[in-house]
């Protein structure tokens, strides 16, 4: 477990030896508080499944295998409303998504105020920041628009 190796190879080991009550200090030293065996209910966008004849439904994942969560009665959640489901997706995959780097500099173009201006460059910053791929596609248009 990452924590309990953090705890071993800590310069500062005061956090780690003195006593204390917290269930923090007791998960890192001992492992998670609560067993996996006494979450009853665990439900995730992962687990939602379209049912094509019936109503939406979502696999608990407190139930360990989705075969044994169709048989008992708490394995299932029916989803009722306007239940939608979202996944998060990184920036830069997002980007890419709608048109890729041209979006982010027409939006530069488009920014009527600094605030906007401002808010825009963070976005392209935080875009290219981790993904080299955005990176270089943003290099491929500034190549394109000096020639």
């Amino acid at each position: 477990m990452y924590l309990s190796n953090l705890a071993a190879n800590a310069t500062d080991k005061k956090l780690f030896t003195s006593p204390a009550h917290s269930i923090l200090v007791r998960a890192i030293r001992q492992g998670p508080a609560i067993s996996e065996d006494a979450i009853l209910l665990s439900l995730s966008a992962k687990d939602f499944v379209v049912m094509e004849d019936g109503p939406d439904v979502c696999h608990n994942a407190g139930v360990p295998h989705p075969y044994r969560a169709k048989q008992v009665k708490h394995g299932m959640a029916h989803l009722v409303g306007n239940v939608e489901v979202y996944s998060a997706m990184a920036l830069d995959e997002s980007v890419a998504c709608v048109g890729g780097g041209t979006v982010i500099l027409k939006m530069i173009d488009l920014s009527a105020s600094t605030e906007e201006l401002a808010v825009t460059l963070g976005l392209m910053r935080d875009m290219i920041k981790d993904s080299w791929s955005a990176s270089e596609e943003m290099e491929r248009i500034r190549k394109h628009a000096s020639l």
